[in-house]
C-alpha cells in the first residue's frame, strides 16, 4: 500500500517521536524475537535474539569469535570470516537479509564498548567526541544491490551506541572490480584515490574520533584508501569498526 502523503501544513514528528519508535521496536524484538531459520546451518524457526546473533545453540556455541591479539591496532571486530560468521555477512550482503544487521550491530557494540573501556583506562582514551562513517559503495553498486550493508550496520551502531552519525562523510568516485578476485597488491593499486571527502562533512569530523564501519576487514586496502581522503577534516584519530575478520584465501572463496 503506498502511504498517504500528509496534509499541506501539517505538524512534523518531532525527532524523539521517530526515535522513541525505533526504541519501542528494538524493545519488543528482545522481548518477543522473531522466527527465522538459522542463518548458520539454516535450522528452522530459531528466535532472532541479539545475545545470540540470532543463531541456534549449535552454531553460536561454535562461533569465531577474535581475540585482541589477533586484530591490527585500532581495528575493533567480534568474529573471524568463517562458519556461522561467514554466513551472516553472505546473507545480509548478498541476499537482502537485512534483519540481521540489528543483530549483528550489537555484538559489534559489545566488542566496541569493551575496547572504548580499555582504551580509555589504560590510554586515556575519551569514550565522547565519536562520530560514526559508513564506507561508502559506488553508487553503480549500491544501485544494484539496493542497499550499502556497511551503511546499515554504521547506522545501527550509532543507534545502540549513541554516536553521532555522518552518513555522507565519504564518497566512493569510481568503481573497482570485486576485490575478493585481487591480491594484496592488486588492492592497494585499485583503491587508490577512489575514496574522496565531502566538504559538507568536514565541520562535523574536524577534532572528532571517527569510527569506520565496514562489514569485512581483510587486508586493509578500503581502509587506508578512505582514511587518506579523510585526513583533509583532520580529524583525532581514525579506528576501525567491522563485523568480520577475513584473510585474502578465506575471502576468495
Amino acid at each position: 500500500m503506498v502511504p498517504l502523503p500528509e496534509p499541506s501544513g501539517a505538524l512534523q514528528k518531532p525527532r524523539w517521536f521517530s526515535r522513541a519508535g525505533q526504541m519501542m521496536s528494538t524493545v519488543l524484538d528482545f522481548i518477543y524475537p522473531p522466527l527465522h531459520p538459522c542463518p548458520g546451518c539454516g535450522l528452522p524457526d530459531v528466535y532472532q535474539k541479539p545475545e545470540t546473533i540470532g543463531l541456534c545453540d549449535a552454531c553460536y556455541a561454535a562461533f569465531p569469535w577474535t581475540e585482541p591479539h589477533q586484530l591490527p591496532p585500532k581495528v575493533w571486530i567480534p568474529a573471524h570470516y568463517e562458519t556461522s560468521a561467514r554466513k551472516l555477512v553472505t546473507r545480509l550482503k548478498y541476499h537482502d537479509a537485512q534483519y540481521l544487521v540489528p543483530l549483528m550491530a550489537v555484538a559489534m557494540a559489545a566488542q566496541i564498548r569493551e575496547r572504548l573501556e580499555d582504551a580509555a583506562a589504560m590510554e586515556g582514551v575519551s569514550i565522547e567526541n565519536w562520530v560514526i562513517l559508513p564506507v561508502p559503495l559506488h553508487r553503480q553498486r549500491q544501485r544494484k544491490r539496493g542497499y550499502n550493508q556497511s551503511d546499515l550496520l554504521a547506522r545501527h551502531l550509532a543507534f545502540v551506541l549513541e554516536f553521532s552519525y555522518e552518513s555522507a562523510g565519504l564518497k566512493r568516485c569510481r568503481p573497482t572490480a570485486p576485490l575478493y578476485r585481487l591480491s594484496r597488491a592488486e588492492r592497494q593499486q585499485a583503491l587508490a584515490g577512489s575514496m574522496v571527502l565531502n566538504p559538507e562533512a568536514i565541520p562535523k569530523l574536524r577534532g572528532k574520533q571517527l569510527l569506520l564501519v565496514d562489514d569485512i576487514y581483510t587486508t586493509g586496502a578500503t581502509i587506508n584508501a578512505c582514511e587518506q581522503a579523510l585526513q583533509a577534516a583532520n580529524p583525532i584519530s581514525v579506528t576501525v569498526a567491522a563485523f568480520a575478520l577475513a584473510d585474502l584465501d578465506s575471502h576468495r572463496v
